[in-house]
């Protein structure tokens, strides 16, 4: 067998281990948190790397040092070295990004299947709505030119999407259905990261194997997760609503009868919480589930939620301790700033997310947070130069923009705060709390007519924010339009029934209606 790495890129890289088999299965290497969109970092190899080769398959495993969706054109260049092979009948693979690359270029492989675990269609959010993937995005802006499924260039292609038909992976599943000519498997259990639950009841390589012999059965399919539903977690706690439900799974959990995977830890844990265990008791299912799962991956979970139960000092140390393994990871440092912030150790947190911050100056998350921190701190002047700092270095994210734009209206800087919420709000039409803040602005400035637009605006891209109808109400009480502002305010009350505030508004609003005889007006009556 040949095993080597024959292409090392800029941006992606690729590893072959080749048999003149009669099969070969293209792999393409899923997003990672660490990885920029356009800067190439460390090289993420191949996607379930060495287990195809062993099942009959020449393997090629296309790894990538950037998250871009396999935007740049150097991706052509691996597929050139690929179709140089004596190839077989091909089948391309992957889950999330790589699933993406895995449809998108099936036709320029001459696959003759795909298997895609949650791709994307695109991610542009004005296709889908999405917004997870909008900091690359608008990096991408512009580079985002080789959307072969978009371009309906895989018009001809066959394959199957996997996908949790209960969230946003819907929608990019139907528009790759419009697209190419795949099949859709859809299931109701696993988010976005439905591959790991696939592979508790339908093993993924008996899959790749199915298809590859033509054999892959959507009864047999859906007939395994059946016989298997009850042993599966994300079913089973679906029916855990009482502390005695709970030790149900819980036994199940001990007596290894239910397989546990690594992102089973948080539902587990979260479950414990809703039904009502103390603290000690979770406490204790959580050092139990670290005998079952191990490595730093357990570790991290576990921080987090020594952290939400609050114990920061235990939760810090394993931050630490992780640290020591990576350095630079940005996500940690930003975990032990915030335990030290809620320490009261402001000058900690600032110090190490200045570090978070000196390692990724293009990501907006240590930025966002350093000028949050500096902001509480009153300090007004450094929370506005670290986000335009921030904006000099990535002047593509909304949040950005959103944050200059609070740390302006602080310092009463209207017309400037405007602006920074408007840019946000053109990069992301959906930014609801920009229009709020507009709304705010305006309010302020006695320019109601425009405030109670964008207060509207708000509640167009947010429905369920109580302090929209509370504003929205307030204004339009000022403006005399009584009836709507009692509208207003009976649907915040709607979405927080306790607010004394907005009762207060309501009152007065009812007695403006009462002088002018509009009866009846409505109750609330919680």
């Amino acid at each position: 067998m040949e095993h080597k790495t024959v292409f090392s890129g800029r941006y992606y890289a690729l590893e072959v281990y080749y048999s003149n088999h009669q099969k070969s299965i293209v792999t393409f290497a899923s997003r990672n948190v660490a990885r920029h969109p356009i800067e190439p970092r460390t090289l993420s190899g191949g996607f379930a790397k060495g287990v195809f080769s062993q099942m009959g398959f020449n393997e090629f495993l296309i790894g990538t040092r950037v998250n871009d969706w396999y935007q740049n054109d150097e991706i052509f260049e691996v597929i050139d070295i690929i179709n140089s092979y004596t190839l077989g009948d091909v089948f391309t693979y992957g889950s999330s990004m790589g699933a993406f690359g895995a449809v998108n270029y099936a036709a320029a492989l001459n696959a003759k299947q795909f298997v895609a675990l949650a791709p994307q269609y695109s991610i542009d959010p004005s296709h889908t709505s999405d917004t997870r993937w909008i900091f690359e995005f608008h990096r991408l802006n512009g580079r985002f030119k080789n959307n072969l499924i978009e371009k309906m260039n895989c018009s001809e292609s066959r394959g199957f999407v996997f996908f949790d038909q209960s969230g946003v992976d819907l929608a990019h599943a139907k528009l790759i259905e419009k697209s190419t000519r795949a099949t859709l498997v859809p299931l109701e259990l696993g988010g976005h990261s439905c591959g790991r639950t696939i592979n508790k009841f339908y093993p993924l390589k008996k899959i790749i194997q199915d298809v590859s012999d033509d054999e892959f059965s959507f009864a047999n399919f859906y007939k395994q997760l059946e016989l298997k539903k009850d042993n599966l977690i994300e079913i089973i706690i679906r029916n855990v609503h009482d502390k005695d439900s709970f030790f149900e799974l819980w036994n199940k959990i001990e007596s290894k009868e239910t397989a546990l995977k690594m992102d089973d830890v948080n539902l587990v844990i979260d479950k414990a919480r809703e039904v009502g265990l103390d603290k000690d008791d979770i406490l204790q299912k959580l050092n139990f589930l670290g005998t079952l799962l191990t490595g730093n991956a357990f570790l991290l979970r576990k921080a987090r939620w020594l952290k939400l139960l609050n114990c920061p000092n235990e939760a810090l140390k394993l931050y630490k301790y992780l640290l020591t393994k990576q350095p630079k990871n940005v996500s940690l440092l930003q975990n032990v700033a915030r335990i030290y912030f809620e320490k009261g150790d402001g000058q900690a947190a600032i110090q190490t997310l200045r570090e978070a911050v000196a390692y990724a100056p293009d990501m907006p998350g240590p930025a966002l947070l350093l000028s949050h921190y500096y902001y509480k701190l009153n300090d007004i002047g450094n929370a506005e130069k670290c986000i335009h700092d921030a904006i000099d270095s990535n002047g593509h994210d909304p949040k950005l923009y959103h944050r200059l734009g609070v740390v302006l209206f602080a310092k009463n800087e209207y017309a400037g705060a405007k602006e920074a919420f408007q840019k946000a709000i053109e990069l992301d039409p959906k930014s609801s709390h920009s229009y709020y803040q507009i709304g705010c602005i305006c309010s302020k400035q006695k320019d109601i007519c425009e405030a109670i637009d964008y207060f509207g605006k708000a509640i167009d891209s947010d429905s369920n924010n109580p302090a929209f109808y509370h504003m929205l109400g307030r204004c339009l009480l000022s403006n005399g339009d009584l009836k709507k502002a009692e509208d207003a305010i009976l649907n915040a009350l709607a979405l927080q029934s306790d607010s004394l505030a907005y009762k207060a508004v309501l009152k007065q609003i009812q007695e403006a209606m009462k002088k002018k005889g509009l009866w009846p007006f409505r109750i609330f009556s919680k």
